[in-house]
């Protein structure tokens, strides 16, 4: 389990016990979210600058990529999931999604989704799926079809994480309505966090928790301990 605390990434057990801290690079000038790559390389998603920095298991900067060829200046939400070799980065600025080749860095538009109102925000991939979300509305798409479908619509919102297991989704929302997630009252933590289970099938959504105080992602565990 890897969890950043401030200019570091502390990374534990399946036990809780602490293995190795990692002290993130100073060429990573800001970073909503980052991603481990199964190659134990980090990625730091930086929806200020719209870049994405490269950092190896050690700490050692290796690459900045650009997602964009000027800066918008403005904040958006920035998720990222690997699937065969590449990194699939949502980004909200343009209702894009982005690749980023993680043998050779190139950057290629692998999915827009303009038509969808509101911003892009967390996504999974599981048995070829693709799952991507907005406050509070889940749609899926798979590689190569044309068709987006509209999964589930949670009650509260905005959906900060979203992973697939045993056939269901468990999405967490940090329990800001579309009405006040832009507002000031947006920036407050809450204990309005809420752990839903989806069905993708027929669009159930159950709560399994509520209460949590502002979740900002959900990280699920296998049966050996090890993260899927």
């Amino acid at each position: 389990m890897y969890v950043r605390q401030d200019a570091d990434i502390i990374v534990y057990d399946a036990t809780g016990k602490k293995h190795k801290s990692i002290s993130i690079p100073a060429e990573v000038q800001w970073s909503t979210d980052f991603v481990v790559i199964p190659d134990k390389r980090m990625a730091f998603l930086d929806n200020m600058h719209d870049v994405i920095y490269f950092v190896d298991e050690h700490g050692k900067y290796l690459k900045t990529v650009a997602i964009a060829d000027t800066p918008d200046n403005e904040l958006q939400n920035m998720d990222g999931v690997v699937v065969d070799g590449r990194l699939i980065v949502s980004e909200s600025g343009h209702n894009e999604l982005v690749a980023v080749d993680l043998a050779t860095y190139a950057l290629s538009v692998f999915r827009s989704l303009k038509h969808l109102r509101g911003w892009l925000g967390a996504i999974a991939y599981a048995e070829g799926q693709y799952y991507i979300c907005q406050s509070q509305d889940i749609y899926s798409f798979k590689p190569g079809a044309p068709d987006v479908t509209k999964v589930a619509t949670t009650p509260a919102g905005n959906i900060t994480g979203i992973v697939f297991t045993q056939g269901r989704l468990l999405a967490v929302v940090n329990g800001m309505s579309r009405i006040n997630e832009r507002s000031l009252a947006a920036k407050c933590r809450t204990k309005n966090g809420v752990l839903y289970q989806i069905d993708p099938t027929s669009g159930e959504v159950t709560l399994l928790k509520d209460g949590l105080n502002y979740p900002e992602g959900i990280l699920l565990l296998n049966s050996t301990g090890k993260q899927d």
